[in-house]
């Protein structure tokens, strides 16, 4: 994060895109569509750390994306979820703020990271940054 001259904070991420044309690539080649329904990958082969330096760093992370509905990118890692969202509120320099019904969340200029456990019990990073939505599991 950047200070500018006029004191306010300026969020400096490289684009999102750029994620997304690696996973894209990965895909391209036509092959068959039924792979990306197949049940989601329920183990991570390598452990990964607690402390990242950024979003898109974490997302990095997260192995291939799997697509999933209303442009929905699913990854997983592995790690302990409160933990590694604790870590990048504090990189970010932001407050954790918990709703009504208990979901952690922080928020930065256009990036919005939400702390839940799925309907399985899975924790779950739901991450909106630039438009875009990505869903990264930790086991």
């Amino acid at each position: 994060m950047a200070i500018a001259a006029d004191g306010s904070a300026a969020l400096s991420l490289p684009d999102p895109t750029s994620v997304l044309r690696q996973d894209n690539q990965k895909d391209s080649g036509g092959g068959d569509k039924s792979a990306m329904r197949a049940e989601p990958k329920k183990t991570v082969d390598e452990p990964t750390s607690h402390s990242f330096e950024s979003v898109e760093q974490l997302i990095e992370n997260a192995g291939k994306l799997e697509r999933l509905k209303k442009a929905v990118r699913q990854g997983w890692i592995k790690g302990d979820s409160k933990i590694i969202f604790k870590n990048l509120a504090e990189k970010y320099g932001v407050e954790i703020e918990q709703n009504a019904q208990g979901i952690q969340n922080f928020k930065l200029n256009d990036l919005t990271v939400h702390l839940t456990g799925s309907g399985d019990g899975i924790p779950t990073l739901r991450i909106k940054y630039l438009g875009h939505l990505f869903k990264i599991r930790i086991i």
